[in-house]
């Protein structure tokens, strides 16, 4: 978010990654949000129970395999649902490991 808003985006958009072997079942899924096919930005969600329904239509990308009490922790809030809903937790530092198969 270029604006420092946390509303604004990228400025363009990238397609979708789907793998089919991949699913949201799980909690703690990590995929890339989106506004429709091919509309993948800089929003992205964790999954915090089964989330199947989701499959085929958002690109997966990780999963969080240490710290899920704090995941569970972050105040949820969906402003589509509730617009009086509490502003969401500020993230400061996220870190992205890769590991080998």
């Amino acid at each position: 978010d270029p604006s420092g808003t946390g509303q604004g985006g990228l400025g363009y958009t990238i397609p979708n990654e789907i793998d089919p072997a991949l699913s949201h079942r799980e909690p703690g899924m990590v995929a890339m949000a989106n506004a429709g096919p091919d509309t993948n930005g800089s929003q992205w969600y964790i999954t915090l129970a089964d989330a199947s329904q989701l499959d085929g239509s958002y690109t997966l990308f990780g999963r969080v395999i240490e710290g899920m009490d704090v995941v569970q922790a972050i105040t949820p809030r969906d402003p589509s649902t509730d617009p009086t809903a509490p502003t969401g937790d500020l993230i400061r530092q996220i870190t992205i490991e890769e590991i080998e198969p």
